[in-house]
């Protein structure tokens, strides 16, 4: 057996050789921690500006069936005639319109809808109450508490009660209720009645559940007190219990019913990612200590010269720094410089082989992303698919062979081109698409007429795809709402720009809504971009084109004489000459 000697030199040695490496590691690790860190509040930020919008889009999906099917005055004289000798045919009316409101809802989002109305002493008169859809049981168990909440509110607001059934026990709905206004002349603005719609907390929610793709996130829907009204992680009962700490927070407002979105990601976790880079080093340490003893005493007996080199290395070299040791004129000190070699190489390729798991990582997260973007571009507003199909039957029955013929050959080649999963398009295909898509509207609404403008040299001008159908549905929604005007689209060029306006002569964009929708545009105003689904759409038109263009896209509303236009003017950009489609 190899008695030691020096052992004050060899003790210094590993002693040096042992802070190195721990500097190294730490170093290494402070790295590694910050970056995975950074990249991991990155994804977070990514993921919850999704599920803030997917929310306040459920949110406001809600807001505009309620207001668009009930606060119109055919649902007015509807309602009044519950007391009246027609009675019976507005009930059914009240019924079909509820059930089709039902059934054009997306994943079974609203599960039944009832009418309360006011009897003429001012209360609920419940011989009269109107309900359809599959949840009727529950809404009459929580008839009452509806009711009663909505004197807590102003009419015409719309407001929320959670439902549960007769035991008490909690039920996963939610009631979005609102008392209904008259919209007739002679009775203008009183109260008539309450609207409640029960509404499937799992699917209103379901954005929340992207939580699960991103370790230690969670996202909370909070009221206007900070109080859990929906959450991804049950087990958190305060949102306190996730602020501040090892938690990086995010809170956004989602602009309906002083709602707020609030997220928080557990940063602690980016240690746990670590655990395996720590094992290897741990392992690489206790290989250091008995491979530099067992060296130091095979090369202690032949060559105290080749111990010295070693020394003398191990001295100079106490930065964090990765070096190589250069071969030594002795054989047995070589045996040092090749085994200390290699454990450079092993931290290198290890450090290698983090940065390229991590980056794999987030490439695959990114390509999901992406793929669930295409996913949510090719779905279909499911309420236009059954009125154009309701159109068509309509024609089949009156035997109108032709005008049913042309409605569904417009509507297959709507659908054809709205379900691509392309990016981009062509002015010339967005064009015949929103000429499809006109057609099957005048046959719905006889009262409305269109035309368009645009030279052929600017068919092959490459756009965003479906960009113009969400200002024609702006058109329709919010300016032709007596469902009689005209639409003029116009594409012309202005320099060096191209310029797309949507125009319609119905009711004039109030001036005030309008400079507030241009602001939210210009970034001046954030929180109007959420208010309304003309703005929402605008917006989301300009992030699109300034993907595609980057700077100088301009996205606005604006009236002239007396019409009110939507512009998009963007520069100038590549073409494509192999259009299959283009526009009559």
């Amino acid at each position: 057996m190899v008695k030691l000697r020096h052992k004050k030199e060899f003790f210094v040695g590993l002693s040096v050789a042992i802070t190195i490496f721990l500097a190294l590691v730490g170093a290494n690790s402070v790295m590694l921690y910050r970056n995975d860190k950074a990249a991991t509040i990155t994804q977070f930020k990514g993921l919850s500006a999704r599920v803030n919008s997917d929310m306040s889009q459920n949110l406001n999906n809600i807001d505009v069936i309620s207001r668009t099917n009930f606060i119109n005055e055919d649902f007015s004289e509807t309602a009044a005639a519950l007391f009246t000798e027609e009675e019976h045919e507005a009930v059914i009316s009240l019924q079909n319109l509820f059930q089709t409101i039902i059934s054009a809802s997306e994943t079974s989002l609203i599960g039944a809808i009832s009418y309360f109305p006011y009897g003429n002493e001012g209360a609920v008169d419940t011989n009269h109450q109107v309900l359809a859809g599959s949840l009727i049981d529950l809404t009459l168990v929580n008839a009452e508490k509806i009711i009663r909440s909505s004197e807590e509110y102003n009419p015409g607001n719309l407001y929320t009660v959670w439902a549960s059934y007769a035991n008490g026990e909690y039920a996963a709905y939610l009631f979005f209720s609102r008392v209904i206004l008259d919209m007739r002349v002679e009775n203008y603005n009183a109260p008539i009645g309450i609207v409640s719609m029960c509404v499937s907390i799992p699917t209103l929610s379901a954005p929340l559940s992207y939580a699960s793709t991103l370790n230690g996130s969670s996202f909370f829907l909070l009221d206007r007190d900070s109080k859990i009204l929906l959450s991804s992680n049950p087990s958190i009962q305060s949102i306190d219990e996730v602020k501040g700490g090892d938690y990086y927070n995010l809170s956004l407002r989602l602009g309906f019913l002083d709602w707020q979105f609030f997220g928080a990601q557990n940063t602690s976790v980016v240690w746990s990612n670590l655990r395996l880079s720590f094992i290897i080093e741990g392992s690489i340490l206790l290989f250091i200590v008995v491979g530099y003893t067992i060296i130091y005493l095979m090369a202690y007996r032949r060559s105290q010269q080749g111990l010295g080199e070693l020394f003398d290395f191990f001295y100079s070299h106490e930065s964090s720094s990765l070096e190589k040791m250069a071969p030594s004129t002795d054989d047995e000190v070589n045996r040092v410089v090749g085994a200390y070699n290699t454990m450079v190489e092993s931290v290198i390729a290890l450090n290698e082989q983090v940065v390229e798991e991590r980056n794999r990582g987030l490439s695959l997260e990114l390509e999901k992303s992406n793929m669930e973007i295409q996913a949510l571009h090719s779905q279909i507003n499911k309420h236009f698919l059954v009125n154009a199909l309701s159109v068509i039957r309509s024609y089949i029955s009156l035997h109108h062979v032709e005008q049913a013929k042309a409605c569904l050959e417009s509507l297959s080649d709507f659908l054809r081109y709205s379900l691509t999963m392309e990016d981009s398009s062509t002015i010339g295909q967005e064009l015949a698409t929103s000429k499809d898509y006109l057609l099957i509207q005048k046959a719905r609404y006889p009262g409305v007429d269109y035309d368009i403008d645009c030279p052929e040299e600017l068919y092959s001008i490459v756009i965003p795809k479906v960009t113009l159908q969400p200002l024609l549905e702006n058109a329709f929604t919010h300016g032709l709402r007596k469902k009689k005007g005209h639409i003029h689209i116009a594409v012309f060029l202005e320099d060096e720009h191209c310029v797309i306006e949507v125009s319609n002569t119905g009711t004039p964009q109030d001036r005030k809504r309008m400079e507030e929708v241009n602001a939210s545009l210009r970034g001046e105003r954030k929180d109007e971009i959420k208010k309304d689904s003309h703005g929402i759409a605008m917006a989301n038109i300009k992030r699109r084109f300034e993907l595609s263009f980057g700077e100088g896209v301009e996205v606005l509303l604006k009236e002239k004489e007396g019409n009110t236009v939507a512009t998009i003017r963007f520069p100038k950009g590549k073409e494509n000459n192999n259009d299959s489609r283009l526009p009559n």
